[in-house]
C-alpha cells in the first residue's frame, strides 16, 4: 500500500507515444495546467470554426460567380467566333 502523501500520476498513451490523458498531477510536475490546456484547446476550435465559415463563404461566392461567368460566356458562340443573335456584319474577332 502506498503512504497517504505518495501521488500517482496517470497518464495514458497511444501506441506511437501520443499522450492521450494524463491526470493534473502530472500535468503540473510537467509545468502545464490543465484550464491552461483546456483553455488553448477551445481557442483553437474557435480559430478552425471561424476558418470554416471563411472557407464555406469564399466557396459560395466562388460558386455564385461561376454561374455568372458561365451565364455570361453562354452569350458567344465561340465556335464559329460570334455572338448569339448577331448578324454576319456583328463578328467577333478573337484575339490570340
Amino acid at each position: 500500500m502506498r503512504p497517504p502523501s505518495a501521488r500517482l500520476l496517470n497518464l495514458d498513451c497511444a501506441v506511437d507515444g501520443t499522450l492521450l490523458t494524463a491526470n493534473a498531477d502530472f500535468l503540473k510536475l510537467m509545468g502545464y495546467w490543465l484550464d491552461e490546456i483546456v483553455n488553448s484547446m477551445d481557442q483553437t476550435t474557435q480559430q478552425n470554426a471561424a476558418m470554416v465559415e471563411e472557407s464555406s463563404a469564399a466557396a459560395a461566392t466562388l460558386a455564385s460567380e461561376g454561374r455568372k461567368l458561365k451565364a455570361m460566356m453562354a452569350q458567344f458562340d465561340l465556335v464559329n467566333g460570334m455572338s448569339r443573335g448577331a448578324s454576319a456584319r456583328g463578328t467577333i474577332s478573337m484575339a490570340a
